[in-house]
């Protein structure tokens, strides 16, 4: 959805898995990890992802120019320092790191 720049369909989802008790230091974790990802297939580099998701992240990844990557993944580590040390709720946080991120 992030990739699609979907950010009503990215936030619902956040808010689903809200309710199921996620953390969204979770949430970010796993975003950092796939736009970790995105950059690798990026750069040519898809050693030890699994063959049948390849294409979708060479799809993905396409979407983004290699310096709107690394924005993203600043952003993210940043969510990630305010999400553990901001009185901001972690809530408006990630919502607002969602809407920078579809950006």
């Amino acid at each position: 959805m992030l990739w699609q720049k979907n950010s009503e369909k990215a936030l619902k989802l956040f808010h689903e898995m809200s309710l199921s008790g996620e953390s969204p230091i979770a949430f970010v974790a796993l975003l950092a990890r796939h736009f970790r990802i995105l950059t690798k297939v990026r750069e040519g580099d898809t050693a030890g992802l699994f063959f049948k998701l390849v294409e979708d992240y060479k799809r993905q990844a396409l979407a983004f120019t290699p310096q709107s990557l690394a924005q993203k993944r600043e952003k993210l580590f940043f969510a990630d320092w305010h999400l553990k040390s901001s009185p901001i709720p972690a809530a408006l946080t990630f919502e607002r790191l969602v809407m920078e991120l579809c950006a």
